[in-house]
């Protein structure tokens, strides 16, 4: 994205916008980020980068992450996976060969 360093937010794209919110998001090293679809706007390629880089980032700098996501093919990344169904909470974990 450095080609666009001098752009306005409407002059970017939603998956560069996209990422300038979750490297914003970043910049401070909080200990929680709350990530609310934070590949909603991404390709399936860029959506799994970018959620296999929170991923390391969790553990590389204990960074504990909640993500919201309806894109189930980005669950195998997820430590434990909560779904709410009919007013019920289902904790799980994913299976290891669960990402698609």
């Amino acid at each position: 994205m450095e080609e666009k360093f001098a752009a306005k937010p409407s002059e970017l794209s939603g998956g560069q916008n996209q990422r300038v919110a979750i490297a914003r998001a970043l910049a401070n090293s909080p200990q929680i980020i709350l990530a609310d679809e934070p590949t909603a706007a991404l390709n399936i390629e860029l959506a799994h980068s970018v959620v296999k880089m929170l991923k390391e980032l969790a553990k590389s700098q204990q960074v504990a992450i909640i993500m919201v996501t309806h894109d189930e093919r980005l669950l195998g990344y997820c430590d434990k996976i909560l779904n709410i169904a009919e007013g019920k909470i289902e904790v799980t974990a994913p299976s290891e060969n669960e990402v698609i």
